[in-house]
């Protein structure tokens, strides 16, 4: 499995400054995405799917767990978001096939948020930058994609490209 599997749900779980509140906490449920992911930088797009369970964990935190899967095999995964003051949300993941935590911070505007990870990723020996943007579609739904560029010369590719629907709220 690979970094990109692990990382595409982390964006599933941002939030957007004038409404961070009620999004990050509207996202308390299960999830089940579909789409396609790249595996690493230069092979080619993948079916994807993703199952995610999100909890919350205080006022401010959510703890989210799941799983992403391709043909290729399957990544455990666990992300924890803080809600901040001015719509601000910090984002923590971990899984296995990580080989470390890997930090995100997140702005918006209206339902679509633009979410970028603190420090480079390194993928197959090299630095990327990992940008995240989705947008809502309702308190059910929402589409997400993560492209990510080359600090060396600027290449830009897309890993993720899935769009989610709410499978069961918090009862």
């Amino acid at each position: 499995m690979n970094l990109a599997i692990a990382l595409l749900a982390l964006a599933a779980f941002a939030a957007a400054p004038a409404q961070a509140a009620s999004l990050v906490d509207g996202l308390v449920g299960e999830w089940r995405g579909k789409g396609l992911t790249r595996e690493r930088p230069g092979a080619p797009l993948e079916r994807a799917a993703c199952r995610m369970t999100a909890r919350a964990a205080g006022a401010a935190r959510i703890e989210v767990t799941g799983r992403c899967g391709t043909a290729g095999g399957t990544a455990r995964f666990a992300i924890t978001l803080e809600k901040r003051s001015g719509g601000r949300v910090d984002a923590h993941a971990s899984s296995p096939v990580l080989p470390g935590d890997v930090a995100y911070s997140g702005t918006a505007s209206g339902n679509r948020i633009d979410f970028r990870a603190v420090a480079p990723l390194e993928i197959d020996g090299e630095a990327w930058s990992s940008r995240v943007v989705f947008a809502f579609n309702g308190a059910d739904a929402f589409a997400m994609v993560e492209t990510a560029t080359r600090a060396a010369d600027g290449e830009r590719q897309t890993f993720f490209d899935m769009r989610y629907r709410r499978e069961a709220k918090p009862q």
